[in-house]
């Protein structure tokens, strides 16, 4: 077996970092600090605490390293932990994992099952190898990390560890149980939230988890709801029938917030459904997906009884989506409605081919065309 190369390593390394970003610029500085703190005290402090991109810097600042090194050795569990799989993959290549990691080549790939996959975490006891395994085994299959796997990581001082898993099993096909126990383990431990942005991830977990209270499950997190979480709550609301309750909750979110495509939508659909037709015109232009808008635009008519404004809607709306069932159906509707035979026929005959696997639309079409 050929031995490590941490030359070949630390060449491939190099194009990976992003040394214009004034970010790293702060961290670089950061990492000297503590550097030189430490050879001042002889302490640790803080040793233990730098980033991906830290050990990154670190390393290639001292090429006569080994790969037994232990800050080589944080480095490439610091990677994996990231998902900085670029990284992985060149310690891997350059075999610096070292052979004492016979756990590394079990969790790669791991075929077992999320029960199974716990019980072998727990084998372990070292817990920066417990950390390891799960992001290793758990990289192309997102589904092992549930509710028990998080729990064994919810602690402070695994902070980071949680958090990356936990973003990765949302990445997948996320279960509410898996939401709903993240926002338990986050109201015990509020840090482990903390470790990157709060308010994104709240609002994923309420969308998903869809608590009974939202408000009761958001309190410990009182001081870090932002525009997204409101939304995300609102749209809760909006699905349970509380319209004003959405409409409360987004009062305030402004056009320059990131969460405003999202949260003018809900708005404008909570105003619909309380018939505050007010506010429904004042947020419409603000819709940025025309289709959207259009539907927005043809409910709004369809409200207020004006015929003329949903012709116009649906007649827009079917040129943008002609294959849309439901438009061209009310689109007909209209059109019979305002005793538009002729041109109701005309679209009957252009479409009836689109619509041939549709009985309900086909029995509208028959009936204009004769067919």
């Amino acid at each position: 077996m050929s031995a490590p190369d941490f030359a070949g390593f630390l060449l491939a390394l190099s194009p990976m970092l992003h040394s214009e970003d004034p970010r790293a610029e702060i961290l670089r500085h950061e990492m000297g600090a503590t550097i030189n703190r430490n050879r001042l005290t002889g302490l640790e402090e803080g040793i233990n605490s730098f980033s991906t991109d830290q050990l990154c810097w670190l390393a290639m600042s001292n090429p006569a390293w080994s790969h037994g090194h232990p800050l080589v050795q944080a480095l490439v569990l610091s990677a994996a932990l990231d998902s900085r799989w670029d990284i992985v993959v060149e310690a891997e290549r350059h075999r610096l994992i070292p052979d004492s990691w016979t756990w590394w080549g079990a969790a790669v790939g791991f075929p077992g099952s999320a029960p199974e996959l716990l019980d072998f975490i727990q084998g372990q006891s070292e817990w920066r190898v417990r950390c390891g395994i799960a992001a290793l085994a758990t990289r192309g299959r997102p589904s092992l990390i549930t509710p028990d796997l998080l729990l064994l990581f919810a602690r402070q001082d695994l902070a980071k560890c949680y958090h990356q898993l936990l973003l990765h099993g949302l990445s997948g096909a996320p279960t509410q149980a898996l939401a709903n126990a993240a926002l338990s383990h986050g109201a015990n431990c509020p840090e482990l939230f903390f470790v990157g942005d709060v308010d994104p991830l709240l609002a994923d977990l309420v969308r998903l988890g869809k608590p009974e209270n939202p408000d009761a499950a958001l309190a410990p997190f009182r001081e870090a709801i932002g525009d997204f979480t409101r939304a995300a709550a609102a749209e809760l609301d909006l699905e349970r029938g509380l319209f004003r309750s959405a409409l409360q909750r987004l009062n305030g979110i402004r056009l320059l917030s990131l969460a405003y495509p999202r949260s003018v939508l809900v708005a404008v659909l909570a105003a619909l459904e309380s018939q505050e037709f007010a506010i429904v015109k004042k947020h419409l232009p603000h819709i940025a997906d025309l289709p959207t808008r259009l539907k927005v635009q043809t409910r709004l008519a369809q409200a207020e009884n004006d015929t003329a404004g949903e012709l116009d809607a649906l007649t827009e709306l079917h040129a943008l989506t002609p294959g849309d069932g439901s438009v061209f159906g009310q689109l007909i509707t209209v059109l019979e409605r305002l005793g538009q035979d002729e041109i109701a026929r005309h679209l009957c005959f252009t479409n009836q081919e689109r619509f041939l696997d549709e009985p309900v639309l086909m029995q509208i079409i028959r009936r204009h065309t004769g067919g």
